[in-house]
């Protein structure tokens, strides 16, 4: 049988509970960090991550599922490189640095 761990508690030097800080701004409300954090979540592409995680995808359906996203990427370029030809700006010509 193993033996119970100790219970480490933070203490101040007078023996009162250290009170935990959460690293709060003051004046910040929690819907405000709850909006901040949202915002976060959703540009780290974490929850799509997840999905995508979410069922064992076979590597036939993998290939297929990337062969489609490349295809309408380049649908996508040509789409923006023939709305940019109507600007009178060359989209084939290279671009000098």
């Amino acid at each position: 049988m193993r033996k119970p761990r100790p219970n480490y508690q933070a203490r101040n030097f007078d023996g009162k509970f250290k009170r935990r800080d959460n690293n709060k701004p003051k004046g910040v409300t929690f819907d405000q960090m709850m909006r901040k954090f949202k915002k976060y979540v959703e540009r780290s592409g974490l929850l799509q991550e997840l999905k995508k995680r979410e069922f064992y995808e076979k590597p036939t359906a993998k290939r297929k599922r990337k062969l489609k996203e490349g295809v309408l990427r380049q649908q996508k370029r040509e789409r923006l490189e023939h709305a940019n030809l109507f600007k009178g700006r060359n989209p084939y010509a290279r671009r000098r640095r």
